[in-house]
């Protein structure tokens, strides 16, 4: 019998061979999580009938599903997640003949990728009740990390339907899963000549999202029983097809990292990396880092107030750079699979 509270709860993912046909979660991710079902309604009788004085009743026209996951960056088990905030297609490369292995997510196109994403919810009396998502996609996720604290990753869903038809999944976790994010100590923040970044000063909390535009509103079509087909790469403000946008909050010991390059509008290659101490083989660190070869700065008015510590709130946003692309998620962890 679960607990029942949300400490008997979980959340599980895998990997759809096709869009939108359900395949039991293998992945399971400690966090905070919700997925709803959607849905368009039209009114019923509604018109001027002898005094009726409401409808009669009203039609489900149009229905989908959306969700969230929120959780820690963890040093294993985190590969499956990546993939679809990316849109990338990496398989883990074993590096030398270690235990390490590096994924390389570069981000991209993510038209044939779903996921079946599955929160399981226990009443007070501990039965679980599954709500299932099909055809999860990510339309936007947020990695943050401020002074004192752990990796966060906020990702928001968008699926095709979500139902309570399936059982539940058995939630499984690595012995690695629970403990170990990647966190501040690790934390480093470097700018200037792609692939030659150096580390800036001053930097209190960085947040980067990489956001998707898709067309989930124009995708429903006749003989689709009311729910959506799957949603392709589309906006109205393009060239912004999947945005990376970010914030890094400093202490003004230095204006020439971020002040003067906004100032003279000029751009640089931005690398954030977590590198933790302990080496799982040889020279293989755990590893989790966005790299975003060309990005403008932005910034708020430098406000005095008062006799403390001059701060800046400093927004950037990712462009393509023609020689190096545009933005990577790495990860070197023990996985041997996605």
């Amino acid at each position: 019998m679960a607990i029942g509270s949300g400490a008997g709860a979980y959340f599980g993912i895998s990997a759809e061979s096709t869009w939108g046909t359900y395949v039991a979660p293998t992945r399971f991710l400690p966090g905070n999580f919700g997925l709803k079902p959607e849905h368009q309604v039209q009114p019923v009788g509604g018109y001027a009938a002898a005094g009726r004085l409401a409808p009669l009743d009203e039609i489900e026209t149009l229905l989908w599903g959306t969700g969230k996951y929120e959780g820690e960056v963890l040093r294993t088990g985190m590969g499956l997640l990546l993939q679809h905030i990316t849109g990338g297609s990496a398989t883990p490369v074993q590096q030398a003949a270690t235990a390490a292995y590096l994924q390389t997510h570069v981000v991209g196109d993510n038209y044939g990728k779903g996921l079946s994403a599955q929160a399981v919810v226990p009443n007070t009396a501990g039965t679980l009740y599954p709500f299932t998502m099909y055809g999860a996609k990510v339309a936007s996720a947020t990695f943050s990390c401020t002074k004192g604290e752990s990796l966060k990753v906020s990702v928001d869903l968008w699926g095709k339907k979500v139902d309570q038809l399936q059982t539940s999944a058995a939630a499984g976790y690595t012995a690695t899963q629970g403990a170990l994010p990647f966190n501040w100590t690790q934390m480093n923040l470097k700018l200037g000549t792609y692939a030659s970044e150096a580390a800036t000063s001053g930097v209190k909390s960085v947040s980067v999202t990489i956001a998707r535009s898709m067309n989930t509103d124009d995708t429903f079509y006749a003989g689709g029983q009311g729910y959506p087909s799957e949603p392709v790469m589309a906006a109205g403000d393009i060239p912004s097809l999947i945005p990376i946008t970010g914030t890094v909050e400093i202490d003004m010991m230095t204006k020439a990292e971020f002040v003067d390059r906004f100032t003279g509008h000029t751009s640089t290659s931005l690398l954030w990396d977590f590198v933790h101490s302990t080496a799982i083989a040889s020279t293989y660190y755990p590893t989790f880092s966005l790299t975003c070869p060309k990005v403008y700065f932005d910034t708020s008015s430098i406000d005095v107030s008062g006799a403390n510590v001059v701060g800046v709130s400093v927004p950037f946003k990712a462009f393509v750079d023609t020689t190096n692309g545009y933005g990577t998620v790495k990860y070197m962890s023990t996985d041997t699979a996605i």
